[in-house]
């Protein structure tokens, strides 16, 4: 009997062997890097040769390398990782509005007040040229504090605006990417390759630097678009 089948047989074994470790070294080097998931290498009994006596093994196979996850979790993540990006845009608007409309006496509230105030001493003593001085003082500060807040609204409808538009870019380039990865699938003669490279792509991608981070930003659009100053 010929050594050349238990030498192939060798040599898979330790090709299949060889992948496992390789595997395990690229988890190892991957330990420390955000969203990686860990992935490992499937082994499967390679197909028996027949023969007068039975079937004769002939090695082990490497299948695939995917990567292992939780579903659940890998959806709650992306859920989360969602809202964070929706409550840190509203955040962001909100502080924005809150230093437009500033509080004490330096705000609007507090020169409508003092107009309001002025007007009344006017009512009161139509006749006294120092309350109409006072009516004109404070009437000109109101206007003032308008124009000014005014002005930061435009400022801030602006950079919403131009905000949006870099976010719509961010996104549209992201779905590019994955519509193109997923256009693979449709060639027959690409699928392994396609579904090879999906599993190095989902592995790395997955736990936020892809589908979190596009939805992260499809849900601080939303909410831009609904707390943002409108023109």
């Amino acid at each position: 009997m010929s050594s050349s089948p238990l030498m192939a047989m060798g040599i898979k074994a330790m090709a299949a062997n060889y992948a496992a470790l390789q595997t395990t070294s690229h988890n190892i080097a991957n330990a420390n890097v955000a969203g990686y998931s860990r992935q490992q290498v499937e082994l499967a009994t390679a197909q028996g040769q027949f023969s007068g006596a039975g079937f004769f093994g002939k090695g082990v196979n490497v299948v695939a390398v995917t990567r292992t996850h939780n579903e659940f979790l890998t959806r709650e993540a992306a859920d989360a990782r969602a809202l964070a990006g929706m409550d840190a845009a509203r955040l962001a608007q909100l502080q924005r509005l809150e230093g437009i409309f500033r509080t004490g006496e330096a705000g609007l509230g507090h020169a409508t007040n003092e107009f309001l105030n002025a007007m009344v001493d006017l009512a009161s003593h139509p006749a006294d040229l120092a309350a109409r001085q006072v009516v004109l003082a404070r009437a000109g500060e109101l206007a003032a504090r308008f124009s000014e807040a005014g002005a930061a609204l435009d400022e801030s409808q602006a950079s919403v605006t131009s905000g949006l538009q870099t976010s719509v870019a961010a996104i549209n380039s992201l779905a590019r990417g994955i519509a193109d990865l997923l256009a693979e699938f449709d060639q027959p003669e690409k699928h392994a390759a396609a579904r090879a490279r999906t599993e190095a792509f989902v592995a790395s991608r997955d736990a936020g630097r892809l589908s979190w981070r596009l939805r992260g930003l499809i849900e601080g659009c939303r909410n831009d678009l609904a707390v943002g100053p409108t023109a």
